[in-house]
């Protein structure tokens, strides 16, 4: 896939008028890279085989955040409207390279300060065990998938709208959900796959669900009871809630903190650098 977004043509542009010949440009992850050929009239993608117009480099350089997927017929931006939550998704350029989901126009990823992707890992990282079978309940752009997916033995993904799966096509970072050999991308919706799974079936649960208003049935104590009894034994629970500087998510990690608590979670723990809950199944921690 050849992409571009609105902090590469931006680059680009500047580089034009400072007379550079060749700059860098991030091509996915793990810091891949590949060359730009600058020109007076635009540049040369050499990975791509791939000429773009200064044109083109204007209309994509605002605003920064846009995305941009080359097709053979031109560069079109990377936004569709989701017949799930009849808002319009798209792929949020970052200025550190990996891309935000974004829904109904706001980036559903912490992108200020952090990258996304990292933001995704201090998730994974702040489960003292990532083993076993793990399930991933809102895929996203399954940044946490295939973090989890490097120390797990198998991880069911949970992604219900189209829009987002097409998405997973359209980026580098999110393409591996499809050719790595221990995930599954499932396309159903969270609350009827999880109340299909047999009891005992996950050993570590990451739920990151949009926001209340779009899917508060994922913030109750009944369907916490149902991510309870999918847990083994020593099973946990990492629930994203959101900044504990804010005044809502402040108000968030209390409530769900105690409906999760009542739910029969016997500890629950605030994790301060992630953004989010552990909850014990066991009480303990490994």
């Amino acid at each position: 896939m050849t992409f571009l977004t609105g902090y590469d043509c931006q680059r680009i542009l500047a580089a034009i008028l400072t007379g550079e010949t060749v700059i860098e440009r991030l091509i996915g992850p793990d810091g891949a890279t590949a060359a730009v050929d600058i020109l007076e009239t635009g540049c040369y993608l050499q990975d791509a085989d791939v000429s773009v117009s200064l044109e083109d480099l204007e209309r994509m350089a605002r605003p920064a955040h846009g995305y941009f997927l080359y097709d053979g017929d031109g560069w079109h931006k990377q936004v569709s409207f989701s017949p799930s939550t009849k808002l319009q998704v798209g792929l949020y350029a970052t200025e550190t390279g990996t891309p935000a989901l974004m829904v109904g126009g706001f980036p559903m990823h912490r992108h200020k300060g952090i990258d996304p992707w990292a933001s995704s890992l201090a998730m994974v990282n702040a489960v003292p065990r990532v083993y076993g079978r793990i399930l991933d309940t809102t895929c996203g752009l399954g940044y946490v998938t295939l973090s989890a997916a490097k120390r797990a033995v198998r991880v069911t993904t949970l992604e219900v709208d189209p829009a987002v799966c097409d998405l997973h096509h359209a980026s580098p970072w999110s393409a591996p959900l499809y050719t790595s050999p221990n995930i599954t991308v499932v396309n159903e919706s969270c609350l009827s796959f999880v109340t299909s799974q047999a009891s005992g079936s996950y050993d570590v649960i990451f739920h990151d669900p949009p926001t209340v208003q779009i899917a508060g049935d994922l913030y109750s104590k009944t369907f916490y009871a149902e991510l309870l009894r999918l847990l083994s034994r020593k099973g946990v629970l990492f629930h994203y809630i959101g900044s504990p500087e804010s005044r809502n998510g402040s108000t968030m990690m209390r409530g769900t903190k105690r409906r999760l608590s009542e739910a029969g979670f016997e500890k629950v723990v605030q994790i301060d650098s992630a953004f989010g809950l552990l909850a014990f199944k066991g009480g303990q921690v490994f």
